[in-house]
């Protein structure tokens, strides 16, 4: 029983008042009672109503008085040790609550009292050896049992935990609250027996799902999937809109060789012959919560999401989740498709707009990004994110003087909202750096990234193109690697900043490391992994492969003049 709080004053004092009348009046019956005795059991007795009230200082004066006239008795201690702990003051109530247990030391009360002081006051030792002193005389006390189990798991205590929580099981039936505990401790200690019997024993007094689940996910770490594919089957005969069981199952099936039993099972829901499309979407929805890192429940909303739209091919809220889920899951040119058909049913989201743009951007055509978001710009003029994804996409297309138009006036136009996302602010000063960089301008150039930095310093594109700069003039190299080594681990999969490695460790004469990430920005699709992977076959003396690598590049980006002059070179 956790010790009172302030809130509880009134209650305790209620049943203070019963128990100090229990052990104080039989000491005050004798046979010729003095008249200290007297006065004292009334003084105390207008305390115990002072403390029922709530004025714990008025009462403290009272049980200094009854103490006065009948010192040593433990229930005016106890009482007094009450009120000093109603009022916050924990040394004073653990000294008066001692005297009281000290003075009648059978009294089960005194002892918890003493325990459960300590305890509040955060001396875990001194409470856990009082409960210890209690126990010794009292065995049979299940809510020492309880409260000495949850301070040694406090401690970190788990084994004494668990032999005392044994102790309280012994003492009464079990509670589904002291086993939901014990399996805490059974999983901190990584006891997987622990927690199956536990969780069984819970199945057989509690019976609930999330118990059935907590031992099913157990007997899939254990390897057991038949019995795991057994209760995940159980929690979906229960409950088949259950899914959390239904990917798990999913799953386990996949593993045990079934992939026909998955897809049936991820299926099912859409094969509904009467589902109408607004009932599809709202069965694909809690897949969708789970599709960015569930690769099953994004497959399952996909099917419901397509099977919604054969329903009803222009049903917008399907349309625009289908794009949404594409694009979230790196489908980005279905993604756009998608999205655009969204917004030839509803042009009027700007936000619509520039996730469609950002698709196209992404997946590799930013002429159709600059293209989308134009059009999103001519219906949201003056739309910072629109303007932000057209001129990355001139960016891309190396058309640096319709970029910068742009990155300007988003900036100007900020300037006027204080209040806009740091975000945002930082990607243009990074892209305005960029052209500033590819024109040479390095000293504006570098201005523009640290002002991005200062904005955001975990701002990835900044980092990177910081990085690039130093090692496209040779300058600081240290740094530069960095600097692209922090980006990278903002976004390791991002293959610009693979590429930004590999050129650095190359500027460095690091061959190898040079090497390892260009191949892998190669790999990823890095715009200028080819042109770079080509120097590095210039490095090594393989003109042959170095061509290659550069013509493929200039095929991709015909307008690189440094391009052209590597080839040139080659041929002369």
């Amino acid at each position: 029983m956790p010790y009172i709080g302030n809130s509880d004053v009134g209650r305790f004092c209620a049943c203070l008042l019963l128990l100090g009348m229990l052990f104080l009046w039989p000491a005050l019956q004798v046979s010729a009672q003095t008249v200290d005795q007297i006065q004292a059991e009334r003084v105390f007795v207008r305390g115990m109503t002072r403390a029922y009230l709530g004025d714990h200082e008025a009462a403290l004066r009272f049980y200094e008085e009854a103490l006065r006239l009948a010192p040593n008795r433990p229930a005016i201690l106890s009482a007094a040790a009450a009120s000093h702990a109603a009022l916050g003051d924990l040394p004073s109530a653990i000294f008066f609550a001692e005297q009281a247990r000290a003075l009648d030391p059978s009294n089960v009360y005194y002892h918890r009292q003493v325990a459960e002081l300590y305890a509040q006051s955060g001396d875990v030792a001194h409470a856990t050896a009082a409960y210890d002193t209690l126990l010794a005389s009292h065995p049979g006390d299940a809510a020492a049992w309880l409260a000495l189990a949850r301070l040694y798991a406090a401690q970190g205590r788990l084994e004494d935990a668990l032999t005392a929580f044994e102790h309280l099981r012994a003492l009464s039936e079990d509670d589904p609250e002291v086993l939901t505990q014990m399996l805490q401790i059974y999983s901190r200690l990584g006891d997987p027996a622990g927690m199956e019997r536990t969780l069984r024993r819970l199945l057989e007094i509690a019976p609930r799902p999330e118990h059935r689940r907590m031992l099913a996910e157990l007997f899939v770490r254990e390897g057991r999937t038949e019995q795991a594919a057994d209760l995940y089957e159980s929690l979906l005969s229960d409950d088949p809109s259950d899914v959390e069981s239904l990917l798990a199952l999913s799953d386990l099936y996949r593993q045990m060789g079934r992939a026909a039993h998955a897809d049936s099972l991820l299926d099912r829901s859409a094969r509904a012959a009467d589902a109408t499309a607004d009932q599809l979407l709202v069965q694909a929805k809690p897949f969708l919560e789970r599709a960015v890192s569930d690769s099953a429940a994004a497959a399952a909303a996909r099917r419901l999401l397509e099977r919604a739209l054969t329903r009803e091919p222009t049903h917008y809220e399907t349309l625009r989740a289908l794009g949404n889920l594409l694009y979230e899951t790196g489908e980005y040119d279905e993604a756009e498709r998608r999205l655009s058909e969204t917004l030839r049913l509803n042009p009027r989201d700007p936000e619509l707009w520039n996730r469609a743009a950002g698709a196209a951007l992404l997946a590799g055509r930013p002429s159709r990004a600059v293209e989308i978001a134009e059009e999103g710009l001519l219906l949201f003029p003056g739309h910072i994110d629109l303007m932000h994804t057209a001129a990355l996409g001139y960016l891309d297309t190396y058309q640096n003087e319709n970029a910068r138009a742009l990155l300007e006036q988003a900036l100007d136009l900020l300037e006027e909202s204080p209040d806009a996302s740091p975000r945002i602010r930082a990607d243009l000063l990074a892209g305005l750096g960029m052209l500033y960089t590819r024109h040479r301008d390095y000293h504006t150039a570098d201005s523009l990234y640290a002002r991005a930095l200062a904005v955001d310093p975990d701002h990835a594109v900044a980092l990177n193109n910081l990085a690039y700069s130093l090692a496209e003039r040779d300058r600081d190299l240290d740094h530069a690697l960095e600097l692209a080594l922090r980006a990278h681990a903002l976004i390791p999969e991002n293959p610009s900043f693979m590429d930004t490695l590999g050129w650095i460790f190359l500027k460095k004469d690091d061959l190898a490391n040079a090497e390892k990430w260009l191949a892998r920005a190669l790999e990823a699709g890095g715009a200028l992994a080819l042109e770079h992977y080509g120097d590095l076959k210039a490095r090594l003396g393989d003109l042959d492969a170095a061509r290659d690598y550069w013509q493929r590049a200039f095929e991709q980006h015909p307008d690189r003049a440094e391009l052209r002059s590597k080839l040139e070179r080659l041929r002369n």
